[in-house]
C-alpha cells in the first residue's frame, strides 16, 4: 500500500518475534519504504489539504499506548491485577488511506469535481471503511483473547472491546503497571506492546492500555452569580446580543419568512455527569427569544455515564458547567436545531479526565450514528501529548469531512498553549488538540465591549485566547498563502497555525445550577460558531462540510473590493506569546477574526455571492414624479441571468433611518445580468431622500445592496436653495420657513380683530336747544363706595334742572352683554334714602333712574334711561308730567338687541353699547 504524503504510514507487515529489537526496527523501516527514517527536525510534505505529522511521527509502541518518558517518571510502580476489567479501543485503517485523504480534500475544496458530494456513513463504509473480511478477522481475534465487542460503527474505523488486563497482556505481549506520575495515578505498559499477525494489517492504533497519561482540560473559567459589567467597560454578552453583534438576525431573516435551523443537528462531545434539564428549561424561558423555535436535545450518555439529572451540577470535574454552556450557546445560535449531547464518564481524581478510549467512542458515535452536520468540542490537550488518541481521532475527522460534517474546537485558554501555560503566562508553549488538527476549525477568543445602547463599542483579542503553531502538524496547503503563511513563516516555519477564526470569549452569560452565571473562555466561541454554521446548513439546504479551505480563501481575498468583507479582523490585544495586531489579516491569537455579518459569510462560503450594482435615472427625484432603478447582477465578472431580485422602495429621513416600505417589486435579470424597476415618489412625500434596497436569495445566489436617491422639494424653480436641502441646513431652512409663516399668520390675525367702538358723542343725542357738554354742570363727585351722600357740598353747585348727566362710556365690543343695574342710585326726591354704589362692573345709573318718584324739577329723559319697572308693554315710561315746551308724547322706544337698554326708535345706534339698530 502506497504511503500518503504528509500522513503517518500504515503499520508494516508482522515481524518474526525471534528477531532482536535492532533488526526489527531496520525491517520496519525497509517495509515502510523508508518514510520512518526521516531525520528529526525535518518536515513531512503536507497532504493536499491537511498538514501531515511532523517527523519522526511515532516512537516504537507509541500507537499502542507506550510512553517511555512517563514510565521513567513513574513512582511506586506495581503490576495491575490480572482480573481487572479493561476497555480497549481499536482504531482501524481505512481501506485506502491515500484515497480517503484525497477525497476529503476534494469534497471540501470549491472548484473540484467532487466538491460538495458528501457521503453517508454507509457510503463511507462501502468506499473507505475496512473490508468486511478485515472486520471479521479483528473481531474473531478479540473474542479469542476473551474480549467482547461493545461498540462498532458503520464507518468501521473504530470499535471498543471489553475484557481483562490478563487478556490484553497476552494479546499484545506486554505487561501493565500502575504508579504515581506528575498527573496522578496512571496505568501504562511497562514494555512496548506489539500486535499479533491477525491484527497487524488492520489496526492502526490501540487505546486503553494507558490511562491517566493524557489529560484533557476544559477551556473556561466562571464567575458564579454575577451579571454586572466586568472591568474594562465590557458588558455581559447574552446569546441575543451575539445575534446582533455578528449579523445572525440577518441570516435568520434572509427571506420574507424567517428561516431557522429546524432539520439540522449539532453534536456536542464531552464527559462527566451530564447536565440539569431544569437549567436548560430555565435558560430557554428567560434568555431565549420566544418568537424563535426552541431547540431540542437528545442526551446520549455512553460507556456507563449517568443520565441527565439535577444532581449533575455537583460533579467535581465541573464538566456539567461546560456541557451546559455548550448546549445553551450552540442551540441559541441555531434556533430550532436538534442537539445530540454525547458524553462519557469522568476519569479518576484529581484531574477527572476521561479515558481516551471512551472519548473516541463518543466521537465515533457522532460521526457515524447521530446524523449531525456540525460537531463542537470545547476541550483539549497539548497536541504533542498523545499519539494513539490523535492518530485515531484524525482518521475520524477525515471521515467527518468526507461526510460533510463541520468540526469546531476551542483553541484553549491561559494563552491557549494546550493548557500548559499558567494564568500568569508561565510555562511551556504547546497548542491545543483537537483545535490544532488539520481537519478541524480551531476557534480563538475575543473580548467584545458594548456601548450604552447595547451595540458593539470595541472588540479586542481576549488575553487568554489559545493560539500559536503546532508541534505535531505541518502547514496545511490551505494555510500556504496570504497573511497566514507570512505569519507562519516568521514565527512557526512549516507548522500548522492556530486558531482559524474567533468568537466572544469574555463576560458571557449562561444559566447553570439554578442561577445566571458569568463565564469566559474559548469554549463559548466554539459552540457559537457551530450553531451559526448549523443555521447556514439549514438556509443552504445542504451541509457546508469542512470549512478551512474556504475560510482561508476568503481571508486572503478580504479587502480586494469585489465583495463585502466576511470577517471583522481583530487588530488589538495579545495572548501570552503572540499579538493580534497591528496589521490586518490572520494572526495566531484570533485567526481571521469574527464574522462581520453571518449573511455575508454565508454567501461567501456557499459561493452564492451576487454583487448588485445600482443606478438611478434621473439622479434626483421630485414629489409626484417617477424614477428608474437599474440593477446589474454579477458573480465575479460573470453576469447572472434569470435571477429574481426583490426591490423595496422606502422613505428615508436625513436624521433617522426609515419607516415602512412604500412599495416592493420583484424583477428578473436578463442575459446580461441587468434589470429595471420604476417607482413614483408620492406627491405628499415630506423627506429629502428615498432608500432603495435590492435583495437576492435563491438556491444559487445571495446578495444585497441599498442606495439613497435625493428628493428635491423645489425642483428647478428655486434651484438656488438646493445646497440647503440636506441635513443640517434643511432643518435651519425649515425653522426659518415656519417662523415666517407664524409671523404672517399673526399679522393677518391683527387685521381681522374687532375694534372697540368709541362712546356715543353727546351731540348725537342732545335735544334741540340743549347746551353743549362744556356748558353743563359737572356731576357730583362720588365717594369711595358710590355717589356722594345727600347734603354733601358740590363745588360746582347743584345740577341745572335743564341739563342731564352724560351717559356712561362703554368701551366693550359690540355684542358683549352688559348687565343691568341692580341697585339704583338715590334720586333728589328721596334725599334721606339709603346710599349704595353700583355693583362691580355695572354701569353707573343716571340720577332719577330708580323706582322712586321722579324729580319734578328734572326734564324727562326717557330717551336715555332704561325702562322703569312700571314701564308699559312697549317700554314707554308713564306720563308723569314734563316740560311744557317738549313734545306732547315721548317718541317710541324699544330694547337694544345687544345690551337690552331702552333706546329711542329714531336713533341709528345704541347710545349705551354702540350696537347698530338697523
Amino acid at each position: 500500500m502506497a504511503d500518503v504524503p504528509g500522513r503517518r504510514p500504515p503499520r508494516p507487515s508482522p515481524l518474526p518475534r525471534a528477531l532482536g529489537p535492532a533488526l526489527g526496527l531496520l525491517l520496519l523501516l525497509a517495509s515502510a519504504g523508508g518514510t520512518l527514517a526521516a531525520q528529526p527536525g525535518t518536515v513531512t510534505p503536507a497532504a493536499p489539504v491537511a498538514g501531515g505529522l511532523l517527523t519522526p511521527p511515532v516512537a516504537p509502541g507509541a500507537l499502542l499506548g507506550y510512553h517511555a518518558a512517563a514510565l521513567r517518571s513513574l513512582r511506586g510502580e506495581e503490576p495491575v491485577p490480572a482480573t481487572q476489567a479493561l476497555l480497549l479501543g481499536l482504531g482501524l485503517y481505512p481501506r485506502d488511506p491515500n484515497a480517503l485523504s484525497q477525497f476529503a480534500t476534494e469534497v471540501s475544496t470549491p472548484g473540484t469535481a467532487l466538491f460538495g458530494h458528501y457521503l453517508t456513513p454507509g457510503g463511507f463504509a462501502a468506499r473507505f471503511g475496512p473490508r468486511p473480511q478485515a472486520l471479521s478477522r479483528v473481531e474473531a481475534t478479540l473474542r479469542g483473547a476473551g474480549f467482547s465487542v461493545v461498540h462498532s460503527y458503520p464507518g468501521g474505523l473504530f470499535l471498543t472491546a471489553r475484557g481483562t488486563v490478563e487478556g490484553a497482556e497476552t494479546l499484545l505481549s506486554t505487561r501493565l503497571v500502575t504508579g504515581v506520575s506528575p498527573n496522578g495515578t496512571v496505568m501504562l505498559p511497562a514494555i512496548p506492546p506489539s500486535l499479533p499477525p491477525s491484527l497487524e494489517p488492520y489496526v492502526e492504533a490501540i487505546t486503553g492500555l494507558d490511562q491517566g497519561t493524557q489529560t484533557f482540560v476544559l477551556p473556561f473559567s466562571s464567575l458564579p452569580g454575577s451579571s454586572a459589567p466586568l472591568q474594562g467597560g465590557s458588558s455581559l454578552i447574552t446569546p441575543n446580543e451575539v445575534h446582533a453583534l455578528y449579523g445572525l438576525n440577518d441570516l435568520y431573516n434572509i427571506s420574507s419568512l424567517p428561516r431557522y435551523a429546524e432539520g439540522t443537528s449539532i453534536g456536542i462531545l464531552l464527559w462527566g455527569d451530564g447536565f440539569s434539564p431544569q437549567d436548560i428549561a430555565t435558560f430557554e424561558q428567560q434568555f431565549y427569544p420566544g418568537s424563535e423555535p426552541p431547540f431540542n436535545y437528545t442526551a446520549v450518555p455512553l460507556d456507563g455515564a449517568p443520565a441527565p439529572s439535577a444532581g449533575a451540577v455537583n460533579d467535581p470535574s465541573r464538566a456539567p458547567f461546560e456541557l451546559t454552556l455548550d448546549m445553551e450557546w450552540a442551540g441559541s445560535a441555531a434556533p430550532g436545531s436538534h442537539l445530540v449531547v454525547t458524553y462519557v464518564p469522568d476519569g479518576p481524581a484529581p484531574s477527572y479526565s476521561p479515558s481516551t478510549t471512551e472519548l473516541l467512542d463518543g466521537l465515533s458515535y457522532l460521526v457515524n450514528s447521530a446524523n449531525v452536520s456540525v460537531i463542537t468540542e470545547s476541550f483539549g490537550s497539548p497536541d504533542s501529548a498523545g499519539t494513539s488518541y490523535q492518530s485515531t481521532a484524525d482518521t475520524l475527522f477525515e471521515q467527518a469531512a468526507a461526510e460533510g460534517i463541520s468540526v469546531f474546537a476551542a483553541s484553549g485558554d491561559d494563552g491557549g498553549q494546550g493548557g500548559v501555560l499558567s494564568n500568569t503566562c508561565q510555562g511551556t508553549v504547546d497548542t491545543m488538540y483537537p483545535a490544532s488538527s488539520p481537519w478541524v476549525t480551531g476557534v480563538g477568543g475575543t473580548a467584545p465591549s458594548l456601548n450604552s445602547l447595547g451595540g458593539l463599542a470595541s472588540e479586542v483579542a481576549w488575553p487568554h485566547s489559545g493560539g500559536g503553531f503546532s508541534s505535531a502538524y505541518s502547514t496545511p496547503t490551505w494555510q500556504q498563502s496570504g497573511s497566514a503563511y507570512q505569519e507562519i513563516q516568521q514565527f512557526g516555519p512549516g507548522r500548522r497555525g492556530v486558531p482559524d477564526v474567533a468568537g466572544p470569549a469574555a463576560d458571557d452569560l449562561l444559566y447553570f445550577n439554578g442561577a445566571t452565571q458569568q463565564g469566559e473562555g474559548t469554549s463559548f466561541a466554539s459552540p457559537m460558531w457551530a450553531g451559526m454554521v448549523a443555521e447556514m446548513d439549514a438556509v443552504a439546504g445542504h451541509r457546508l462540510g469542512f470549512l478551512n479551505p474556504r475560510l482561508y480563501t476568503l481571508g486572503t481575498a478580504q479587502g480586494s473590493g469585489f465583495r463585502p468583507a466576511p470577517y471583522r479582523e481583530i487588530n488589538q490585544g495579545a495572548n501570552c506569546v503572540y499579538s493580534a495586531g497591528p496589521g490586518p489579516g490572520w494572526d495566531p491569537v484570533t485567526g481571521w477574526g469574527v464574522p462581520s455579518n453571518a449573511l455575508t459569510l454565508f454567501a461567501d462560503l456557499t459561493d452564492r455571492f451576487a454583487s448588485i450594482g445600482m443606478g438611478f435615472s434621473p439622479g434626483t427625484a421630485q414629489p409626484g414624479s417617477s424614477f428608474t432603478v437599474t440593477l446589474t447582477v454579477l458573480n465575479g465578472s460573470r453576469p447572472l441571468a434569470n435571477v429574481p431580485v426583490n426591490v423595496t422602495f422606502l422613505s428615508y429621513a436625513s436624521t433617522a433611518a426609515s419607516t415602512s416600505p412604500l412599495r416592493t417589486v420583484t424583477i428578473t435579470t436578463n442575459t446580461t445580468g441587468r434589470a429595471e424597476a420604476s417607482f413614483r415618489v408620492p406627491l405628499t412625500y415630506l423627506f429629502d431622500r428615498v432608500l432603495v434596497e435590492a435583495q437576492i436569495f435563491t438556491h444559487s445566489e445571495v446578495g444585497t445592496n441599498s442606495s439613497l436617491i435625493d428628493v428635491s422639494f423645489l425642483g428647478g424653480y428655486l434651484s438656488f436653495l438646493s445646497p440647503y436641502l440636506t441635513y443640517p441646513d434643511n432643518v435651519a431652512l425649515f425653522v426659518l420657513i415656519m417662523a415666517g409663516a407664524i409671523t404672517l399668520g399673526w399679522a393677518l390675525g391683527l387685521r381681522r380683530r374687532p375694534r372697540t367702538r368709541a362712546p356715543i358723542s353727546d351731540t348725537a343725542v342732545r335735544p334741540v336747544g340743549e347746551p353743549p357738554p362744556e356748558d353743563r354742570a359737572a356731576p357730583r363727585p362720588e365717594g369711595p363706595s358710590g355717589p356722594a351722600p345727600a347734603g354733601a357740598t358740590d363745588p360746582h353747585g347743584p345740577p341745572d334742572p335743564g341739563t342731564r348727566s352724560p351717559p356712561p362710556q362703554d368701551t366693550r365690543a359690540v355684542g358683549t352683554a352688559v348687565p343691568s343695574p341692580s341697585v339704583p342710585g338715590p334720586g333728589p326726591a328721596n334725599p334721606g334714602g339709603p346710599v349704595s354704589g353700583p355693583e362691580q362692573g355695572s354701569p353707573i345709573v343716571p340720577p332719577g333712574a330708580g323706582n322712586t318718584a321722579p324729580d319734578a324739577s328734572a326734564a324727562p329723559a326717557t330717551d336715555l334711561l332704561p325702562p322703569s319697572p312700571s314701564a308699559g308693554p312697549e317700554g314707554d315710561a308713564p306720563d308723569e308730567g314734563g316740560d311744557p315746551s317738549g313734545p306732547s308724547s315721548p317718541p317710541a322706544s324699544f330694547p337694544c338687541w345687544s345690551c337690552g337698554r331702552s333706546v329711542p326708535g329714531e336713533l341709528g345706534t345704541c347710545p349705551f353699547c354702540g350696537a347698530r339698530l338697523s
